[in-house]
């Protein structure tokens, strides 16, 4: 955030899911002090397939997780 163009933006939104460490109220506090341009925008519940890792991991789980030989 201290680097353009992050530094000299209006608003920069954070699409986050709702994981425990950046869930709550006091998360958002904690970043909007931190970073006065800083928006947070948490992804709905139980919709796992707007977050892009758990895309990725549901690929690996089933190829190479719970890939048996036959």
């Amino acid at each position: 955030m201290s680097v353009e163009p992050y530094a000299s933006a209006r608003t920069v939104y954070w699409i986050v899911d709702n994981g425990s460490s950046h869930a709550g109220n006091a998360s958002i506090r904690r970043i909007e002090e931190t970073w006065k341009n800083a928006r947070l925008i948490h992804l709905p519940i139980h919709a796992s397939w707007l977050n892009q890792i758990e895309l990725y991991f549901s690929i690996v789980q089933r190829k190479a997780l719970w890939a048996a030989p036959r």
